[in-house]
């Protein structure tokens, strides 16, 4: 299988959050979006774990989500 394309998926994952930083994303956030934004979180730090590279980006790319 081939690596997704990078400008396809929209680069790479090279960004960390601490857990404070996490609460301060999802906190700035309209109220009525918060779990949304949580879920989005979610889903890229699962994608993470399976593709390490491209995260949850690469996973739909390639079509293996």
């Amino acid at each position: 299988m081939d690596a997704p394309s990078t400008l396809a998926c929209g680069g790479s994952r090279a960004e960390f959050y601490g857990r404070a930083g996490l609460v301060n994303l999802i906190d700035a956030g309209p109220q009525h979006l918060r779990p949304a934004i949580f879920r989005s979180l979610l889903y890229e730090a699962c994608g993470g774990i399976i593709n390490p590279i491209y995260g949850a980006a690469g996973l739909l790319c390639s079509g293996t989500w």
